[in-house]
């Protein structure tokens, strides 16, 4: 593998864990928690907008990572994701706040999109929307979708603020968890380990970030 250190960030441990024991780390990591392994960094945020950026700013003022792959669980926008599915992000809204356009650091990764179309099918593509709220009501799945969101997260829109800031690429592999109806709570916990899927795409994905 090529020297470039490549961060791998989740708010939470359970969301990582298939990713980390990919990897030949065993330990499940906890809030706050910052490791390095070898080529990789793994660091666990926690839930939130504010937890996000926190962790993030920390470790790139720490380490000199030369790429950023977040690792979480989404609540389904849109009827053409199904429980499970693995959700490449392309574009971020923050529902609840303000987000700046695409670094230059993330137009890098466009080419990124075209070939997951061509060449990775089963791997899809969504414009995600992020705030401080644990969507679970109908009428604000409505509002989001509004919005242009075809999947919401916690956590994405800081994450991409600080990516920005330090001029970062940043990936987002989201696995879908739940529809954010009023059924999403209970989804959401029964899909908590749906990150497995991702163990399956994250070969070609570093192989991108590396080749960058």
């Amino acid at each position: 593998m090529d020297h470039k250190k490549i961060l791998i960030i989740s708010a939470m441990a359970e969301e990582m864990l298939p990713l980390t024991k990919y990897l030949s780390y065993e330990k499940l990591l906890s809030p706050g928690d910052i490791v390095e392994h070898g080529n990789f960094v793994f660091a666990v945020s926690w839930i939130g907008k504010v937890s996000a950026a926190m962790m993030l700013t920390k470790v790139l003022e720490q380490y000199a990572i030369d790429a950023i792959i977040n690792i979480g669980l989404a609540g389904s926008l849109s009827p053409q994701y199904e429980f499970g599915d693995v959700v490449v992000v392309t574009h971020t809204v923050e529902h609840d706040g303000f987000i700046e356009w695409d670094s230059e650091a993330q137009t890098r990764l466009y080419p990124l999109f075209d070939l997951i179309t061509v060449e990775h099918p089963e791997l899809k593509k969504g414009i995600l929307v992020t705030g401080d709220q644990f969507v679970a009501s109908g009428t604000t799945r409505e509002s989001l979708q509004a919005k242009g969101g075809q999947l919401v997260d916690m956590e994405w829109a800081a994450l991409a603020k600080v990516a920005h800031h330090y001029q970062k690429p940043l990936i987002a592999l989201k696995v879908i968890s739940d529809n954010a109806d009023e059924e999403a709570g209970e989804n959401f916990a029964n899909n908590l380990h749906a990150g497995e899927r991702v163990t399956k795409h994250f070969p070609f994905i570093l192989e991108f970030l590396i080749n960058q």
